[in-house]
């Protein structure tokens, strides 16, 4: 019968320190017992089989006490065969790892270091002599340092919360830590097939209780009203008009007319969810509905009137309006008074009606004076508005820009461009020669062999 694994190298020495130890339990104490650890062991298949363990089967055996040595050597100390468990991607609740080694190389390099060599130097105090020096001399030398390198590779272990049953494929127990279960779940050692690591406490839901359990979804959550799921629970919610029966779920009909009649001011009557006010035959209910007033009084929508309600001897009596306002033919309803009408309102360029009050404005090239009535002329040349080239020239509610002599303005009525006159205008339309004349005024001559024209301007 197979108990464990099969160790190649050392076994039969474990086996019999085990069987040793057995045969003496009775005057030993309880202290583990450790199986000798060889530095390469070789696992035995049967048949000739064998595998070399990896880096994480040395450590489990390297730790395994008395009680599990039984997985290595049978009772009667014979060697064994054994069936390696591996996990591998794909089994239950196996999930890939990575892992980042940090380890330490030594890395080659050169020092250099600097000595004095003593030596003879020739002729330094004379011809004939020399004298003892002191020279520098680098020394060159091969050494190593240590440097740190990242090194990432990817294992296979068993998912968060999970653990390997040896004998089984995959991992099938639930690794009972205090923070694996959530919301006071309590841990399922053995799982039995199935993936719920914890026993979860009403409300909640999930592998490791981590959802909460929306019961709201489920008829209601028998409430008769509103249902409001909370985290772990949920509550039952009525309607405005009403109140929460013992059970907690069912809803009653709140009679507000038993506290402080309903705040009607001559009878409440109840109904359902709700209540009305109500009051006497000569009387008529208020737009608050609540208080009673006469049929005929500015207490019933505010007597018609839009604005303000006037009464006398507590009836109505008529409508007016605010100030700005007007009121119309039909006495009720009120419109703005147009100020700019007369005399534009008292301003001196364009008035604007501003719901029933004026608003002065004033044209471009001026702005508002204080009296928010006057304009007063902008002066654009002082301010940098022109984008005059040259000179700016300011006018009455404008500008306008101003060549320098010599120069003429450009059709954009800003830049200033050479300004071209007599003999620089083609020529002076001569056909020889061009000469300015001291008054401004050009005249016309010809080269040498000709004579000027009738014309004055061709040469012949």
């Amino acid at each position: 019968m197979s108990h464990g694994f099969l160790l190649l190298n050392n076994a039969s020495r474990a086996c019999s320190n085990h069987d040793h130890q057995q045969s003496n339990e009775s005057t030993t104490t309880n202290e583990a017992w450790y199986p000798p650890v060889t530095p390469n062991p070789v696992y035995s298949y049967g048949q000739g089989i064998t595998h070399k363990p990896t880096k994480k089967e040395k450590k489990t055996l390297s730790l395994m006490p008395y009680y599990g040595l039984a997985a290595i050597c049978s009772w009667a100390g014979n060697l064994v065969d054994v069936q390696l468990q591996e996990l591998r991607l794909g089994q239950k609740n196996v999930c890939p790892h990575e892992e980042v080694e940090i380890v330490t190389v030594k890395q080659p390099c050169v020092q250099t270091y600097t000595k004095y060599v003593r030596s003879r130097k020739p002729g330094c105090n004379g011809k004939f002599t020399s004298c003892a020096v002191r020279e520098p001399k680098t020394v060159y030398y091969r050494t190593f340092k240590n440097v740190t390198r990242k090194r990432r590779h990817t294992t296979i272990e068993c998912c968060a919360g999970w653990v390997h049953i040896p004998g089984e494929d995959g991992c099938q127990r639930a690794n009972c830590t205090s923070d694996l279960c959530h919301n006071g779940g309590t841990c399922i050692p053995n799982i039995n097939g199935t993936d719920q690591l914890c026993h979860c406490v009403d409300g909640f839901q999930g592998a490791r209780c981590q959802y909460d359990i929306n019961e709201c979804l489920v008829q209601n959550g028998f409430c008769e009203h509103d249902c409001v799921n909370t985290i772990g629970t949920y509550y039952c919610r009525c309607f405005p008009g009403y109140q929460l029966d013992d059970d907690g779920r069912k809803c009653i009909d709140v009679n507000e007319c038993l506290i402080d009649n309903g705040g009607c001011e001559y009878l409440c009557i109840n109904t359902a969810g709700g209540h009305r006010c109500e009051c006497a035959a000569n009387k008529q209910l208020a737009l608050n509905g609540r208080s009673c007033a006469d049929q005929d009084s500015c207490a019933i929508g505010n007597g018609g009137c839009e604005q303000l309600c006037e009464e006398k001897d507590g009836k109505f009596f008529r409508c007016r309006c605010k100030p700005g306002y007007l009121l119309n033919t039909d006495k009720r309803t009120c419109h703005p008074i147009d100020p700019c009408i007369v005399n534009k309102g008292g301003c001196q360029h364009h008035c604007v009606n501003d719901n029933g009050r004026a608003r002065c404005q004033c044209f471009p090239g001026y702005y508002l004076d204080k009296d928010q009535k006057s304009c007063i002329d902008l002066d654009e040349c002082q301010i940098s508005l022109h984008g005059c080239e040259q000179e700016c020239m300011n006018s009455y509610g404008s500008y306008r820009c101003r060549c320098q002599p010599g120069y003429k303005l450009a059709l954009d009525g800003r830049s200033c461009i050479p300004k071209l006159e007599g003999c620089q205008i083609g020529n002076g339309g001569c056909q020889h020669e061009c000469l300015e004349q001291p008054d401004g005024g050009i005249k016309c001559a010809c080269r040498d062999g000709f004579i000027l024209g009738e014309d004055r301007k061709g040469c012949r």
